[in-house]
């Protein structure tokens, strides 16, 4: 934890570092989709560069919250996103009787675009500026960004698998449905990471105390 102007120099150069990824990888989608027009796989990529803009606030939010173990901002941002995203699904469905990628999209996008500003003005109260761009941290963000760069592709792709499996199984109706379950749950899944996150240093400092470990155990998952 450290004070203010510091949290606003690194999630500066972080969003402007993200930035620059995102505007690389949008080029790449773009580019890949008009090549292979015809799959409508490659046709549903078209969305990332909207997408990819909107989850670089909501998770440069994120990250800051679990940083500073504020596990409060992150559960507030998660229900915020879950509460707007499924009310729009819910919506769509009510007046168009079907669920549609397209519809699943446009209420994530809102999603992330909502609660993020929500964390940015209200939660964290972040600012972000260009005056705190600097040299050294997007050297030392390249320096760890290329070593977990790989690894978080491939487990984002390995965690994605069922979604592409759904795909070409089924249809993207299903695709749809099985997403928004999976937003509900993260709703637990916050609180639950939250206290395991917040206990785990307590075990740590009681590794040559067993039993002073199991009573904090016990009152843990009690």
């Amino acid at each position: 934890k450290t004070d203010k102007e510091k949290i606003d120099a690194i999630a500066s150069n972080a969003f402007f570092f993200s930035l620059g990824i995102w505007t690389i990888l949008s080029v790449i989608v773009l580019t890949v989709s008009f090549i292979f027009s015809d799959s409508q796989l490659f046709h549903d990529l078209r969305w990332y560069p909207l997408l990819g803009s909107a989850m670089i606030l909501y998770n440069l939010c994120w990250w800051i919250s679990n940083a500073l173990s504020d596990f409060k901002s992150v559960l507030i941002q998660r229900i915020i996103f879950c509460v707007v995203s499924v009310s729009l699904v819910i919506t769509f469905y009510t007046q168009f009787k079907i669920v549609k990628v397209e519809y699943l999209i446009i209420a994530q996008l809102v999603g992330y675009t909502v609660s993020s500003l929500a964390s940015i003005l209200f939660v964290r109260a972040i600012q972000l500026s260009p005056k705190y761009f600097s040299r050294k941290h997007q050297d030392f963000f390249f320096s760890y960004g290329k070593f977990t760069s790989g690894s978080m592709i491939m487990g984002s792709l390995f965690r994605n698998a069922d979604i592409f499996m759904i795909a070409s199984f089924l249809n993207q109706g299903a695709v749809a449905v099985y997403s928004v379950a999976q937003k509900m749950v993260e709703i637990f899944e916050v609180a639950l990471r939250g206290m395991a996150s917040h206990a785990l240093p307590e075990f740590c400092q009681c590794t040559d105390n067993y039993h002073l470990m199991m009573k904090k155990y016990v009152r843990t998952t009690a």
